[in-house]
C-alpha cells in the first residue's frame, strides 16, 4: 500500500519500465519525477538542507537533491547497479549556486538527468556544472579541480588523490 498519490504514480511508473531498455528508463523516470513542483528545504522542514526520501518527495516534492535521489532510487528499484548511478553535488557556474544532479553510466558516457531539464544530456555537453563530489551507496568521491591542489613540500608524503573520480 503506497502512503499518497504520488507513490502510487510512481509505484506504476516502475512497473510500467521493468525491463525496458536503460536509455528509455532514464529518460522516463527523468521526466516523471521533474513534474513535481520545486519547493526547498526550509520551506517544507524548516532547515536550511534535508534530503528527503523518494516517498517524502513525492509526498511534499522538494529541492534538487531530492529529485536526485528520487532518480536515483528509482532506477535502483529497477535493477541498474549502483556502479553505474552517481548522485553529483556541483557549483552551478551560471547561476553561482550549489545544485544536486543524477549521473547515470551508459554504454560508452555518462548522462546527466537533472530536474532543470527533461533533457537528459552527455555530462560532456554540460559545462556550467563544476562537481564538488559524487556519492552511490557504496562509494564517495571528492572532485579536486587541478588549480587547486597544491603541490607538497619537497621531501612530504604525497597526497592521496584515489578518491578523485575523473569520470565526470
Amino acid at each position: 500500500a503506497c502512503p499518497g498519490r504520488g507513490a502510487r504514480l510512481w509505484q506504476e511508473l516502475l512497473l510500467e519500465l521493468e525491463g525496458a531498455p536503460l536509455n528509455q528508463q532514464v529518460t522516463r523516470v527523468n521526466r516523471f519525477v521533474n513534474q513535481w513542483r520545486y519547493r526547498p528545504d526550509r520551506r517544507l522542514y524548516g532547515q536550511s538542507d534535508y534530503w528527503a526520501s523518494p516517498f517524502e518527495f513525492f509526498a511534499n516534492s522538494g529541492d534538487c537533491e531530492d529529485y536526485a535521489i528520487a532518480k536515483y532510487v528509482s532506477l535502483r528499484l529497477l535493477g541498474v547497479p549502483d556502479d553505474r548511478l552517481r548522485l553529483a553535488v556541483v557549483q552551478d557556474e551560471l547561476r553561482d549556486l550549489a545544485h544536486a544532479v543524477l549521473v547515470v553510466y551508459e554504454r560508452d558516457t555518462a548522462v546527466v538527468l537533472d530536474n532543470l531539464t527533461n533533457a537528459v544530456l552527455p555530462h560532456d555537453r554540460i559545462t556550467n556544472y563544476t562537481p564538488y563530489y559524487t556519492v552511490n551507496a557504496t562509494t564517495r568521491w571528492a572532485h579536486i579541480p587541478p588549480s587547486r591542489i597544491a603541490m607538497p613540500a619537497v621531501g612530504a608524503t604525497a597526497p592521496d588523490f584515489s578518491l578523485v573520480d575523473k569520470d565526470l
